[in-house]
């Protein structure tokens, strides 16, 4: 349905726009929520019908989402797919309520979940049944979005996923926000923002470490996490010796002041999960010198 369409219908139930305010309209939400021309415009009528206090009909031309495995996913196609999360990634933006990287036999794919949909809090390890959700290739990753219309169910299906392992090498140019000492949510494990956990609310957090590395390997800029265990193997420091840094110092950035001094200039060899993100998993950081 394009902004004419939209406004004919519209007209025809009492409610006059411009054609103008509509592609306005429509153009926002596709860069905003990320989704194709059709999820935009469809969003973009229902929010003029429910402020106007109609009900819209329906087409009954509706199409009806193919069940796919990754390697058959094609862009702005609505599809049903089990997938087994593998990541769950840090999340600040208020419109989006979980993102990361779920997989199956033949790859892996960025999934968004955004605060329209009405699905439940999923977990790491859980094989999910995606159903009804749409793809949308982002920065040239395969990504999926799950909005009001889809469903998030608990799979019980086996996914053998393996993730692809690769070695890069260059420069790290800075050790990026999120580094150093960190509390989690005692819950989830995810990583607090002002003692808040998105999740859970405000929790009593618990310390841990973390290096996220800012890395250039001379054709793009990527972000290297490594977790508690491998930052002390290659820092030479531990979580309580961290805590007692912040400590004397009065100050926990003195951290990943540290972590800077090592790091930033240096040239790294670091093997990595492929997981078709910017933040990459280190499983081995291997330092070359300058």
């Amino acid at each position: 349905m394009n902004a004419t369409a939209i406004v004919e219908t519209l007209g025809k139930n009492g409610i006059a726009v411009k054609q103008a305010e509509i592609e306005s309209k429509v153009e926002s939400f596709m860069k905003n929520f990320r989704v194709d021309e059709k999820t935009a415009s469809t969003a973009v009528l229902n929010t003029y019908a429910k402020n106007a206090g109609i009900e819209i009909k329906k087409s009954s031309s509706k199409t009806r989402a193919t069940v796919i495995e990754l390697e058959k996913m094609k862009e702005g196609t609505w599809v049903d797919m089990i997938l087994k999360i593998i990541k769950l990634f840090d999340q600040k933006k208020n419109n989006i309520v979980q993102k990361g990287v779920a997989g199956d036999e033949t790859g892996s794919v960025i999934f968004t979940v955004w605060s329209t949909a009405n699905v439940p809090i999923i977990e790491e390890g859980q094989t999910i049944n995606f159903k009804n959700v749409v793809c949308n290739p982002y920065n040239g990753n395969p990504q999926i979005s799950v909005n009001k219309s889809s469903e998030l169910v608990v799979s019980n299906e086996k996914i053998n996923y393996v993730p692809e392992k690769k070695t890069i090498t260059g420069v790290v140019t800075k050790i990026a926000p999120g580094s150093g000492l960190i509390k989690r949510c005692p819950v989830c494990e995810a990583s607090l923002y002002k003692g808040t956990c998105k999740q859970h609310g405000t929790v009593e957090g618990i310390y841990d470490l973390r290096l996220i590395l800012t890395f250039d390997d001379g054709r793009k800029e990527s972000k290297i996490v490594a977790g508690r265990e491998l930052t002390e193997k290659i820092t030479g420091m531990t979580l309580d010796t961290a805590l007692a840094m912040a400590a004397d110092a009065l100050d926990h950035s003195i951290v990943r002041e540290a972590q800077t001094n090592m790091f930033v200039g240096k040239y790294i060899s670091t093997v990595v999960l492929d997981m078709k993100s910017t933040y990459l998993n280190a499983c081995e950081i291997t330092p070359m010198g300058e």
